[in-house]
């Protein structure tokens, strides 16, 4: 359309170009010029908004119908792939078809006017095609999202989320986009109608997983061949413990905000094998950066052997200074082993930049990806030193982080939709999402800390704190209200999913917001919570 509108406006520019000249030279001889000229010019013109009404159309329904549809194919016909966000992207597009609506419209106004009736005439034409033309469009700008929050509302659309239900808890697990829940069915059909589609078709299932394996490379800025496909980040961390080489008495420093999954592989190899885990205590909030790189530092002794600890901890989504804390434990030659399973999806993640040795990941939270996908992050040269924990061929042959995902058969549809999952979020834009997630939490805490009653345990400062918002509950007479019939009446009263949080001895409720989430989902959460405090659970 681009092409043909630069063209259209050439022509545009040549006739109107021509009819000055010749009105100039020939004024006598020309009073017909006019409509000569200027009946093909409208024309042309009309031609023109015609082509971007129907542009406006198609982003419109692309916006609305993300990826392919696959709800009127019939059962018989051929698997399909999807292509990520592609309804995304035309949304994003959309105002700019709009203004070009209106350029053509005064355009048509304007010329029309001067070459049909002259210049006195093409004025009050003018101004009353532009009032209609605003009056128009004014309404499609709203729809097709000319405002921040018209553009959440189209992002909300690519999700299958019950619309009964507020879900606060994408901590724990995040909705699939509609169209990456196809792609997962349609690969699985894929398996169901040729299982030798694995290794025989074109590209097979291994071909498209190495695919992933690039996206989600470059997507956290490493190397592919530093990229093990797991289910989860415990699976991630555990590779990492197990395989780990430490004798009695050697110590891991951790934290005492540990999410189970990060902590029990230690605690298992302490319980096999003698090592000591030590946990330095986290402050709730913390003041700064330097008070966290503080406690580390003065946690690790002469027998530290690895630092292990959350990139964002899963009890009051508190944001660790994992570069600053690397670079003080390499210092020591001490290698660090992050749980990033809260991070990637929302936040910026280099891994080069941040310079950890490893990083496992459960991208089925912010990233979207299906249940039981995960990746683990291991620097090459570790890789020899890290002994796999599930053998099978290639165990004493690969030299890459691929030596830890020798499962035999897995569910490739669903590995490889995390490829689907980054796309979705690159077509968002992840500075964007992690400024409107950030946007969300603030409008979260201002509220939550305005209700009497209401203990607020994460941070205010965006550089240490995340989506995820931890609080405590009481009554406004000052007694305790326990947390798990507080997250019952949230659910069973107001239909709000979130976390109870019983790790590091707390007794809190954790509120996780997400870009499918808006502020109205924030205004339902504070009036619940002010329910809760007024009346109990």
């Amino acid at each position: 359309m681009n092409r043909l509108s630069g063209i259209v406006a050439f022509v545009m520019l040549v006739i109107f170009v021509t009819m000055v000249a010749m009105a100039a030279t020939y004024s006598d001889k020309a009073r017909f010029m006019p409509l000569v000229i200027g009946i093909p010019a409208i024309g042309l013109c009309l031609l023109q908004l015609a082509m971007d009404i129907r542009a406006f159309r198609k982003a419109r329904l692309a916006e609305a119908v993300p990826g392919l549809r696959r709800d009127r194919q019939q059962d018989d016909a051929p698997p399909v792939e999807v292509s990520a966000a592609g309804g995304l992207q035309a949304a994003s597009g959309t105002l700019s078809v709009i203004s070009e609506i209106r350029t053509w419209a005064y355009f048509v106004a304007y010329i029309g006017g001067v070459l049909l009736f002259g210049f006195h005439i093409a004025v009050p034409i003018l101004v009353a095609v532009y009032l209609y033309v605003e009056a128009k469009l004014t309404a499609l700008s709203k729809a097709a999202g000319s405002d921040e929050e018209s553009y959440w509302k189209v992002v909300r659309r690519c999700f299958v989320l019950d619309p009964e239900i507020t879900h606060l808890n994408n901590g724990t697990l995040g909705p699939m986009p509609g169209f990456l829940l196809q792609g997962v069915n349609d690969r699985l059909r894929m398996t169901a109608c040729d299982p030798n589609c694995y290794h025989a078709a074109s590209p097979s299932m291994y071909q498209m997983l190495e695919e992933t394996r690039k996206k989600v490379a470059g997507f956290v800025n490493a190397e592919p061949e530093d990229i093990a496909f797991t289910r989860n980040t415990t699976e991630g961390m555990s590779v990492i413990a197990l395989g780990f080489p430490m004798k009695a008495g050697d110590e891991v420093l951790t934290t005492d905000h540990e999410h189970v999954g990060g902590l029990a592989c230690w605690e298992h190899k302490a319980a096999h094998e003698g090592i000591v885990v030590k946990k330095i205590t986290l402050p709730i909030p913390p003041k700064s950066e330097d008070e966290l790189v503080e406690l580390f530092e003065k946690g690790i002794t002469k027998k530290t052997r690895i630092v292990s600890f959350s990139h964002v901890t899963c009890t009051t989504g508190m944001l660790l200074p994992v570069k600053r804390i690397c670079a003080m434990a390499h210092e020591r030659g001490i290698p660090v082993c992050v749980d990033g399973a809260q991070v990637l999806g929302w936040c910026k993640t280099d891994l080069k930049d941040l310079d950890c040795d490893f990083y496992a990941n459960s991208p089925h939270k912010w990233l979207f990806s299906p249940m039981g996908t995960g990746f683990l992050y291991v620097k090459k040269e570790h890789v020899p030193s890290i002994r796999a924990g599930i053998i099978s061929s290639g165990w004493d042959t690969l030299k890459t982080a691929k030596k830890f995902e020798t499962y035999g058969t897995r569910n490739l549809p669903e590995a490889i939709a995390v490829g689907d999952a980054v796309d979705f979020q690159e077509a968002v834009g992840l500075d964007r999402i992690q400024m409107r997630d950030h946007r969300l939490a603030s409008y979260l805490k201002e509220g939550l800390v305005k209700i009497k009653g209401v203990t607020l345990l994460s941070s205010m400062d965006d550089n240490l704190s995340s989506p995820l918002t931890t609080i405590l509950l009481s009554k406004s007479d000052g007694t305790d209200i326990l947390v798990r019939d507080a997250c019952t009446t949230l659910f069973e009263r107001h239909k709000i999913r979130v976390r109870l949080v019983g790790e590091a001895g707390l007794n809190a409720i954790r509120i996780s917001t997400h870009i499918y989430n808006s502020p109205e989902c924030v205004d339902k959460m504070l009036g619940a919570v002010e329910d809760i405090t007024t009346h109990g659970a």
